[in-house]
């Protein structure tokens, strides 16, 4: 049987890669603005963000594995952000090969940043990183308009 989460998490990568190519193609010189509506955030900001959060919660928090964080202030160009998320897309791959098929049996146990210990499951774990990624790819699709330039549809089921 194959693996829906793999099979999943495919989809996400093609709609994730519209994205990338339309900031490339569209808003290379822009996608380090900051947008005022969006708390001075730009893009770039946000896409880091979310490879960050990938970071926490597949590799440090779920794995136990220790993983630097990326630094917003040393991307200078979109490539920088393709080769980021091409690191992502490996600490997926470790995440669901340590799972084999046992999202059900899999919980991890850790603490929040606040101190709170709490204890999740592979699926919630899961779920919480692809829903992060499309709340923050949602945003950063509007302050793309808010800079001038209608984006693509990036859903996972686009025209």
């Amino acid at each position: 049987m194959e693996d829906i989460f793999v099979k999943q998490y495919e989809e996400i990568v093609r709609a994730r890669k519209v994205m990338l190519v339309f900031i490339e193609e569209n808003l290379e010189a822009k996608f380090k603005d900051s947008v005022a509506l969006f708390d001075n955030k730009s893009p770039c900001d946000l896409l880091i963000h979310t490879a960050n959060t990938y970071v926490y919660w597949l590799t440090i928090f779920a794995l136990k594995e220790t993983h630097m964080y990326w630094d917003v202030g040393k991307v200078s160009k979109i490539i920088d952000i393709f080769k980021i998320y091409d690191q992502v897309d490996k600490i997926v791959d470790r995440f669901l090969t340590f799972l084999e098929n046992r999202y059900e049996s899999n919980e991890f146990h850790g603490r929040l940043l606040g101190g709170q210990k709490i204890c999740l499951g592979a699926i919630k774990i899961f779920t919480h990183v692809i829903t992060h990624e499309f709340h923050h790819k949602g945003q950063i699709m509007t302050m793309c308009r808010f800079q001038g330039c209608v984006p693509p549809d990036t859903d996972i089921i686009r025209n």
